[in-house]
């Protein structure tokens, strides 16, 4: 059975959908009045780990029988040869790991665009963009500005039109957000780890090759590093710009 888009079970009319838009603006209005990061919530990153390793263990899987058999994946690797010297570094199944990975990026950025319409229709860019004529956020006119679709909760309900300022205002709350789980994750290991704010730096720092990794306390350093990448499912370029940024 192959895969398709679920369908909506009700088409709306023209003025069922005009109706229920405005319904949504008002409420989307209300809800930023009451709380300015109501139209930017972003699902914790945790949350999808399982699946994103059941995603990423059947990319794995899939590039390893696609390498072992004839067939199209494999005629394409035969007409793209990699340089001599580059064979040594790039395995057949990692090669099509990469173009399945990138497949799936393509498909998932068309799968989203889909769920835009699951409710409106085909034309709820215009639709939405036709409704309003102020900035949900701002206030400010929309006409004669750059007007953004703004996601505010990415669970299948429509886009919010705002203006570009306001856009990157809502998205700068998201990073500010987000810097504060990062740094609630690392004060917490770096008290139960005991170790100082240099320490971990001297630890980034080699592993991001800006020192020797022989250096005076860079091995154990790394090492601690790694553990809170391991126990954060933060990345060592994360964990340093935080430190940077935060602690002088």
């Amino acid at each position: 059975m192959s895969y398709q888009h679920p369908k909506p079970g009700v088409k709306l009319s023209k003025q069922e959908r005009t109706e229920l838009l405005k319904d949504y603006y008002a409420f989307c209005a209300e809800q930023f009045s009451k709380d300015a990061k109501a139209l930017n919530r972003k699902v914790p990153r945790e949350a999808f780990r399982g699946f994103h390793d059941r995603v990423g263990l059947l990319l794995l899987e899939e590039a390893k029988q696609l390498a072992a058999h004839n067939g199209i994946m494999r005629n394409f690797l035969d007409a793209n040869p990699l340089p001599e010297r580059m064979k040594a570094y790039l395995s057949d199944d990692y090669r099509i790991f990469c173009l399945l990975l990138n497949s799936l990026r393509q498909w998932s950025m068309k799968e989203l665009a889909q769920t835009d319409k699951y409710v409106i229709g085909s034309r709820v860019r215009e639709e939405c963009r036709a409704l309003v004529d102020r900035c949900l956020i701002s206030g400010a006119e929309l006409r004669g500005q750059t007007v953004e679709l703004h996601h505010p909760v990415r669970d299948g309900r429509p886009p919010i039109p705002i203006t570009k300022a306001s856009h990157s205002k809502l998205e700068g709350q998201t990073q500010a957000s987000k810097d504060d789980l990062i740094g609630a994750k690392l004060r917490q290991l770096r008290r139960e780890l005991n170790r100082s704010w240099v320490f971990i730096v001297v630890g980034c720092q080699a592993l991001l090759g800006q020192i020797p990794k022989d250096s005076a306390r860079a091995p154990a350093a790394m090492s601690t590093v790694r553990r809170i990448c391991r126990e954060t499912d933060l990345s060592v370029e994360e964990i340093a710009n935080w430190i940077k940024t935060h602690t002088g």
